[in-house]
Parts: structure tokens; sequence; C-alpha cells
């Protein structure tokens, strides 16, 4: 590794840990303990209206993920459609305060939404553009690992914070929020120093034409590997995110939890994901990404039960210590397969591909959720529909689940996760 390559890195390093902290004062430690949920529930949103939430929450911030890869891709840059999508992302924390209806809020959001679809594929690409492939799962382990030790203490002090402060909405959210917005500007605005080697065939600055999209689709027809990710992907990520609405309305409106109880559910989901990320990242690069997708998906199958059958808000800690180490898979087998599935001069546009079609299955599947909970609570009690709906979702998690087996990793590697796993047992014997 070059040292201009180190020196990207850390920029990237720095700008995660910095704008990590400022939007987990908001949003928290994952989409599930997301404190503008809490904030969207105060608001006295609806099952269904929580279904639209969540569907803006993480689908809409993937529908024009593919103009943005494009133009990108087109123009051999990513930092500039970065610290546009970042800023955007930021600056719209703020206004929230004065939102007075879940209604208004949900369209705020999509706003939000679509300075996210600016940001994503091309943050990931720069990340993939700066990695070596050798290194990769390390490198975005590394950043996830920033990443979360600042979400950590961010979630943590918001929380606290919140709890403490008797008042209004407003009041109790105006410190989280405002921070979030400066702390995120200031973290966008140091990817400005990355020195980008822009990419030869992508320097072209005419606009985008509908022959652009057509050469990208023929382009993905013929990447079968990513085309068949892609699709496991979605049908996997639709049956999952059903479990959206249930969770935050068991957790606040069924258990009510306090919030700063909901925010260590964030911060007990970070630490399990701390502790495993770094061995994970090198298992990523070392046994391959398959084996380590195929346990995620098994292991998923286990959370909706956890949660709607939970006592009390104690209990809600295990499904979340799950998770943390869930979501560190995500954060390095995942990212890495789906960088190694995407040709590098089209590596945006074919991220943006796959965040659109898993952006159009989340979206109508967190509606379903919503809606299905809606129904079924006009003629159960509430935690009965909850529980029909997680049943549903636990049930359709299975076969989705065995499909990673049918993934075909893009080289060989040196071990297994076996192999691996024996090694941790032989150095605790050998430290003992």
């Amino acid at each position: 590794m070059t040292q201009g390559v180190k020196e990207r890195l850390r920029i990237l390093y720095v700008s995660s840990l910095i704008r990590s902290f400022g939007e987990s004062l908001a949003s928290s430690q994952g989409v599930g303990t997301s404190f503008i949920s809490m904030f969207t529930v105060e608001l006295g949103a609806t099952p269904s209206q929580l279904g639209w939430f969540y569907s803006i929450q993480i689908s809409a911030r993937s529908m024009l993920q593919l103009i943005w890869g494009l133009l990108s891709d087109k123009m051999g840059r990513r930092v500039p459609f970065i610290v546009l999508g970042g800023l955007g992302v930021s600056l719209l924390w703020f206004p929230m305060l004065f939102i007075r209806s879940p209604t208004t809020l949900l369209l705020l959001l999509a706003i939000q939404a679509v300075f996210y679809s600016v940001f994503t594929p091309n943050w990931m690409s720069l990340i993939g553009d700066i990695a070596p492939k050798s290194s990769r799962g390390v490198i975005t382990a590394n950043i996830s690992l920033y990443t979360n030790i600042s979400g950590l203490i961010a979630t943590f002090v918001s929380g606290f914070i919140m709890m403490n402060i008797i008042g209004s909405l407003k009041d109790v959210y105006f410190i989280p929020f405002s921070a979030a917005t400066i702390f995120g500007v200031i973290g966008i605005l140091i990817t400005l120093l990355v020195k980008e080697e822009p990419n030869k065939k992508g320097t072209s600055r005419k606009a985008i034409k509908i022959n652009d999209v057509i050469d990208v689709i023929k382009n993905i027809s013929n990447e079968r590997d990513f085309l068949k990710y892609t699709i496991v992907s979605l049908l996997s990520s639709m049956v999952m995110v059903m479990l959206l609405p249930v969770m935050s309305i068991m957790t606040i409106k069924i258990l009510k939890v306090e919030k700063l109880t909901f925010a260590l559910y964030g911060v007990i989901r970070c630490i399990t994901l701390l502790f495993s990320q770094s061995w994970l990242g090198k298992v990523t690069d070392l046994a391959g990404r398959k084996q380590l997708l195929i346990i995620q998906r098994l292991c998923y199958i286990t959370i909706p039960s956890l949660f709607v059958f939970a006592p009390n808000g104690i209990f809600i800690f295990i499904p979340y210590a799950i998770l943390g180490f869930l979501h560190a898979i995500n954060a390095t087998a995942h990212q890495s397969y789906l960088l190694d599935m995407c040709p590098q001069e089209q590596r945006g546009s074919f991220i943006a591909v796959y965040g659109l079609i898993e952006g159009i299955g989340s979206f109508c599947s967190s509606l379903f959720g919503g809606y299905l909970i809606d129904i079924f609570s006009k003629s159960l009690s509430l935690i009965g529909a909850l529980r029909i709906v997680a049943i549903i979702t636990t049930i359709a998690r299975v076969p989705t689940a065995f499909l990673f087996m049918t993934l075909r990793e893009k080289r060989t590697y040196p071990s297994t996760i076996t192999d691996e796993i024996k090694k941790i047992f032989a150095s605790w014997h050998l430290s003992r």
C-alpha cells in the first residue's frame, strides 16, 4: 500500500468519525434504534405512517442513486457528489425541530433521502477506488470501526441529554439535532482533502443520455454474479425490512422504554459490532465473503421472535447484541462482496443499481409491514398484530437465507471460517 493511499484512507477515517458522531446524535446507532424513529412515534405516527417512515429512511435513499452513480462514473470524480449529498443530509437535521406532524416530517425526510442517494454510492465507490482488493475487507472494517466508535459515544450522549431535559419535543431534541448539523457539515468538508485520481475512462462532462442507462443495464446483464447477488439480497432484504415498524412499536409503545434505554440498545449493538468487526474483516479477506453472508442470514431468522415475545425492555438488549455481530458482517463481507462484483470503471453505476433495486423492494416491504399491523390490529390487540407480522417475516426469512448458498466467490481464499475459529481457540489456549 503506497503512502498516497494511506494518506487518503486517513482522511476517510477522520471524516467517517466526525460525520458519524453528528449523524448518530440525531439518528442513533442503526435504523431500528433511531432517535428520529422515536421522534416520529412521539409526533403520533400510526403503524402505516411508520411503514412510510422506514420506506423513506431505507428505500427512498436508494431510488435516485443510479443517476448520481452514472454522473460520478462519467466525470471520474466522487468527492464533489459526496460533499453535495453529505451537506444536504446534515443541514436538514435542524429544520426537523420545528415540525409538528408526522406527515410533514415524512416530507422533509424524503428530501433528505434525495441527498442520501447522492452520498451513498459515491462514498462506497470512493472507498473501492482507494482500497486495494487484497485488503478491502480490513479497510471497510476499519472505516466502519471509526464510524461505530464515534456513533456509540454520540448515541449515549444524545440519550442522556434527552432523558434529562423536560419540555416540548423541540426542547428535548434541540441539542442533538443542532449538533448533528454542525458535526455533519465538518465531517463532510474534510473529504475535500482527498486527492482523487480521476478515472480516465470516465472524464466526460456531457449530460447523461438514455444510452448511458442502456449501456449500464447491458453491462449488468453480462455480470451474472452481480445480478444474482442483487436478486438474492433483494429477496432477503424485503422480508427483513417488514420487521422495522414492529421493532419501533414494540419498544416505544408496548414496552414504553425511556430514551436512555433506547440509546443503550444502540450502544450494546455497537459494542458487539466493535468486538467482532476487526476479526470479521480479517476473515473476510482470508476465508472469503460467502460463508459469512450465509451465517448472517441464518442468524437473522431468530430476531423477530426475540422482539415480539420480549417480557420487558431489558430483554430487548439480547436481539440488539446479536444484531451488532450481524451488522459487522454487513460492514465487512457484504460491502467487500458487492465491491468485488463491480467493475472499477462503472463501480458507481453498479452500486447505484444495486441500491435502486433493493430500495424499491424494501420500500414496498416496509409499507406492507406497516399496513399489515394496521389491518391485524382492527381485529386483534396491538401486540397480537405485531406477533402475527413477526411470524410472517420469520417464516419468509428461512428460504431467502438458503439462497445465499448459491452465490459464487470471485476468487479462491487460503483459509476457511472453521480454520479461523480454530485459530482463535488455539490462541486462547496458549494465552492461558
